[in-house]
């Protein structure tokens, strides 16, 4: 059975994670690097890093570095191996896949990468004044690329970032700024106003 690409996307990007993975079940060709990313994308929001983890280094098996989605794969599997603990290899393609990323002068995934390395490197006890010039050059990357979805992803980044600190009113506005970004807007306290 076909896949409908765009619908999946589309139940992707509204947060219907359940129908985006209903949509990718069907068959597509082991040729069909978009459907198979959106897969292992779809699996990883769903908390199932492993099965995004074997996707995706199926998938970098077949690719060339001069494919077009190369860069994300990378970014995928640095992603799905970070949440399954081996940060070492995690870090390595996450990396890789900024260098790519920046060839292709693809700013929204470069911003996506520069979020992960941030939270990675915050992880693994990065001093605070280390981070910073880290967290500024992510939200120069955010701000570059233009793109609603990052500006969320960096807010929910942030959010967990300032969670871990214990500042949890800092991070519930990064939640409301990120629901907001992407369309969800919700009444705001009296206190923000």
């Amino acid at each position: 059975m076909p896949i409908d690409l765009n619908a999946a996307r589309s139940a992707f990007a509204s947060g219907d994670l359940r129908t985006a993975a209903q949509l990718l079940e069907g068959r597509f060709a082991s040729q069909d690097s978009e459907s198979a990313l959106l897969r292992a994308e779809v699996s990883l929001a769903r908390g199932y890093p492993d099965a995004a983890a074997r996707q995706t280094s199926d998938l970098l098996g077949k690719l060339k570095p001069t494919d077009p989605f190369y860069a994300l794969a990378l970014y995928l599997d640095g992603v799905a191996r970070s949440e399954l603990g081996d940060e070492r290899k995690g870090m390595e393609q996450l990396e890789r896949a900024g260098t790519h990323a920046k060839l292709s002068a693809d700013t929204k995934l470069l911003a996506r990468i520069k979020l992960q390395l941030l939270e990675r490197a915050s992880d693994a006890g990065a001093p605070y004044h280390v981070s910073l010039p880290q967290s500024a050059d992510a939200l120069r990357a955010v701000r570059r690329s233009g793109d609603r979805s990052v500006l969320a992803e960096a807010h929910l980044t942030f959010a967990r970032l300032e969670a871990r600190r214990g500042d949890v009113h800092v991070a519930t506005r990064h939640l409301r700024h990120a629901a907001s970004s992407r369309g969800n807007a919700q009444p705001r306290s009296k206190r923000e106003r």
